[in-house]
């Protein structure tokens, strides 16, 4: 978190340069000027020069913002659409991922840390990589906690969970301990129901289901040199598949970070990091040498699922149409054209977190439902 210095004197330190308060202004300070000639002198100047500002930002076409301070006058620049440049950044809150930084330490103050990922949100990476790391010495929240408070002494200070219902972390926010730390994954919610199809479709294709269960899709395989080409029709794919939200394609963050998830972070206070996806081998190198574990960078695909497959919908005039290339024509429609999200809530919430997100450097934020 930014460390700023304590007021030092009438000294007041800003994101700008120091201003001083109005008994610090001397001949000295003010540019040889006392404050009588100062005073006197703005009554014949003021409004002339406030005019020419004026008349120069109307002219040239500047997006001028005024405040009560002229020290503090600034111009705007263009906003990302998709980042959050503003100096409304709650940059206090953003987290870094240096040996002996702000993530770092909250990971040594807490007593127990729980990761938990949203459906196709790096929740595999995660798992797979405290195995790697801690062994057995790491818990899963949903099937082990019981067991383990009766059958040993020793408690896992890292647990994980996938969330798949928004009651799951809801729950755990609500009868948690205080000095709980909860890691949570963010994923935009189109890029990962894209990612979502993907794995289903290898799951239809090589098993003929998908992780839950029968689908009724029939897809048609063949051999093509030393890889596998497998070809489902398109609208049986989509009304059987997509529309239904089988396996992980349900998985909407948005129906997770809902009414209920945001009131929760409300009524319940808990110490919650959201990190993006990208970041994750960030989190493996600080827990990594915090563990002297010897692995530091983990991403991972389905290891259920063999790599020499390519996958096709065949579409209405019979052409057959690789996965990649028909995402990047269709998927930007799916979730209205499907209405996958009509469980979703709070959308604007969920929107106004996703900013806040991806405004910090390193797409880690510390208790963004905080911020003011």
């Amino acid at each position: 978190m930014a460390k700023s210095s304590a007021p030092t004197n009438d000294l007041q330190v800003t994101g700008r340069s120091p201003k001083l308060m109005p008994s610090q202004l001397t001949p000295e300070n003010s540019g040889g000027l006392s404050q009588r000639s100062m005073l006197s002198s703005l009554p014949r100047y003021g409004c002339t020069l406030m005019s020419i500002a004026i008349g120069a930002a109307f002219i040239f076409g500047l997006n001028v913002t005024f405040s009560s301070s002229i020290p503090n006058m600034t111009v705007s620049g263009d906003i990302s659409v998709m980042k959050n440049t503003s100096n409304n950044s709650n940059n206090d809150q953003c987290l870094d991922m240096d040996h002996g930084g702000n993530l770092d330490s909250l990971l040594d103050k807490a007593d127990v840390v729980h990761l938990l990922a949203v459906p196709k949100a790096g929740g595999s990476s995660m798992k797979v990589f405290l195995a790697e790391c801690l062994g057995k010495s790491f818990g899963s929240i949903v099937f082990d906690a019981r067991k383990k408070l009766l059958d040993q002494l020793e408690m896992s200070k890292f647990n994980f969970m996938h969330v798949n219902i928004e009651n799951q972390a809801v729950d755990l926010f609500r009868y948690s301990a205080r000095n709980v730390l909860f890691i949570m994954t963010y994923r935009d919610e189109t890029d990962r129901l894209g990612s979502a199809i993907k794995h289903v479709m290898g799951w239809v294709c090589q098993y003929g289901r998908h992780t839950v269960g029968p689908t009724g899709v029939t897809p048609r395989n063949r051999t093509e040199g030393n890889r596998m080409a497998c070809v489902i029709d398109e609208e049986e794919f989509v009304e059987k598949i997509i529309r239904q939200k089988g396996s992980e394609i349900g998985g909407s963050t948005l129906g997770i970070f809902s009414c209920l998830f945001h009131g929760s972070l409300e009524e319940n206070m808990p110490n919650l990091v959201m990190i993006s996806m990208n970041q994750l081998n960030g989190l493996f190198k600080l827990i990594s040498r915090k563990l002297s574990c010897p692995v530091e960078a983990l991403r991972l695909s389905s290891s259920a699922l063999a790599k020499n497959w390519d996958y096709y919908l065949r579409i209405k005039n019979g052409t057959e149409v690789e996965i990649n290339e028909w995402l990047a024509h269709k998927l930007n429609f799916l979730e209205s054209s499907l209405r996958l999200n009509e469980n979703a809530g709070c959308q604007g919430k969920t929107r106004q977190m996703e900013d806040q997100i991806l405004n910090c450097p390193n797409e880690t934020i510390y208790n963004f439902y905080q911020a003011k």
